[in-house]
């Protein structure tokens, strides 16, 4: 059975995009531990969206409209994991942004990321608003296999 789990991380001001019609930052509570996707949508001003989707195949991201999907399998994946990050300090301030030792980030707020170590030395972090959901995720995964 596959469960989906659709979490919106909202900003002032803000436009959500993809949601019911219920205001809510909540996740949805299903029973995360055997979820099999995250998707997650971060809004700014109705302008800027950052997307975030992982399942069984992969995570694919996203930074509207500045970018287009992104998709890495988790073969190309050494590690992942939730970690905590400073913006300014890392990477210069929030958005689309790049370090030469820390690789790219996407994020629009807060201090919380997927970070990803591939194979091949690159690094990409992006930002999330529900750490723990896609760290719960994460830790699935790599418990089934999927990520090696």
């Amino acid at each position: 059975m596959k469960k989906t789990i659709l979490i919106t991380g909202l900003l002032l001001p803000t436009l959500s995009f993809g949601h019911t019609g219920k205001e809510s930052t909540e996740p949805d509570t299903q029973d995360t531990a055997t979820q099999t996707e995250y998707h997650e949508v971060q809004s700014r001003a109705g302008i800027f969206k950052l997307e975030t989707q992982m399942n069984t195949e992969g995570i694919s991201y996203r930074f509207a409209p500045l970018s287009k999907t992104h998709t890495i399998e988790w073969d190309e994946v050494e590690k992942a994991y939730v970690r905590e990050f400073k913006p300014l300090r890392e990477y210069g301030g929030w958005g689309i942004r790049y370090s030469f030792s820390r690789g790219k980030a996407y994020f629009m707020k807060g201090n919380k990321g997927i970070q990803l170590e591939l194979k091949n030395g690159k690094k990409v972090l992006l930002g999330t608003q529900n750490p723990a959901e896609a760290g719960q995720l994460l830790q699935h995964l790599e418990e089934n296999g999927f990520i090696k």
